[in-house]
């Protein structure tokens, strides 16, 4: 429901985003839980799973503030650095333990860097951050975005496997396939929060309907997809980034909740593989606990967070444990 308090076109769309991010976090512990049954949800988290990365690149860029270099590495050393080692290598040492597997630091060294796991996320927003610092212009993030979407064709069509290959890397961790949604955040900075207000306002029907309906028909259509690197994600993902952008519009009741949990998007993500598995047995009771699954391992992580966060403050050492975890104090 939405209320009828007026606000300032800026507070107004920082609650736009803060309420994306969290459904960016849904979106992105769709992708790895484990649904097996029934199909027509396993489709559906695997329709909605790709969207929450694009969203949290775009935010991100929308936000990035251009400091001097020193001020710049401090800021992004305490806010992102900290909290990947940290939280990273938790959740790396709690998987080998699972697992049996051994505890090498080399292992530890390619699991932190995103090689074939999750965190490739951090790595590739770092990276924006250091090519981005001083290349603003207009015509480069355009070419940026340019540059993203042939490079994400490109790899759907598979042209770019024997470069990714020569590299050493994956498809994840090249920033071409990234470095666009980033952009396009850095590109609405230049724009007045109530143009852009207006903009999701006006149109967020369309792209919500655009969007049910796109996803409706991955669901309902077999042997039809669309991924990171399909011919089509990237308009997908874009479409379905404003129709989030416009459902977050709305005004919704217990927004300090949401909020709450919005605020702990990182952390959230840097933890959450490490319960998606645990968690298992737990949203496979029946179907309502499958539908939410994603929403179940996010409060599962959030309450670790928190009582975490309760427990340090009771020991004296909050301001320690925020950084690590990647909170504000």
């Amino acid at each position: 429901m939405e209320h009828t308090t007026p606000i300032s076109p800026e507070k107004h769309l920082s609650h736009i985003f803060a309420l994306s991010r969290l459904l960016a976090i849904l979106c992105v512990i769709s992708a790895h839980v484990t649904i097996k049954s029934p199909q027509w949800i396993a489709e559906l988290y695997s329709a909605i799973a790709p969207l929450g990365v694009p969203i949290f690149f775009i935010i991100s860029g929308y936000y990035y503030k251009q400091y001097p270099l020193a001020v710049l590495c401090r800021k992004k050393l305490r806010s992102v650095v900290l909290p990947w080692v940290v939280l990273g290598s938790l959740v790396w040492l709690v998987t080998c333990t699972l697992l049996g597997t051994g505890y090498e630091l080399s292992a530890l060294f390619l699991w932190l860097l995103g090689y074939k796991t999750y965190l490739y996320f951090v790595v590739v927003l770092l990276a924006c951050f250091a090519l981005f610092h001083a290349l603003r212009s207009v015509w480069f993030l355009l070419l940026a975005m340019v540059v993203n979407a042939l490079s994400l064709c490109l790899t759907a069509l598979g042209y770019m496997q024997d470069v990714i290959s020569w590299l050493h890397i994956t498809n994840y961790l090249n920033i071409l396939n990234w470095v666009g949604f980033f952009a396009a955040g850095l590109l609405l900075q230049r724009v007045r929060a109530e143009v852009i207000c207006r903009f999701i306002h006006s149109t967020r029907w369309l792209w919500m309907a655009a969007s049910l309906g796109w996803t409706l028909f991955i669901v309902l259509t077999p042997g039809y997809s669309v991924g990171y690197f399909s011919t089509t994600g990237w308009a997908y993902e874009l479409v379905a980034s404003l129709a989030i952008l416009g459902l977050c519009s709305f005004r919704w009741r217990h927004d300090r909740l949401w909020l709450s949990i919005s605020a702990a998007s990182y952390p959230i993500y840097l933890l959450h593989m490490m319960f998606t598995g645990i968690l298992a047995k737990v949203y496979s009771l029946s179907l309502a606990t499958t539908l939410f699954a994603n929403v179940i391992v996010l409060l599962f992580v959030y309450l670790c967070i928190i009582g975490g966060r309760y427990l340090a403050k009771k020991a004296r050492c909050e301001e320690l444990y925020a950084a690590c975890a990647g909170l504000r104090v």
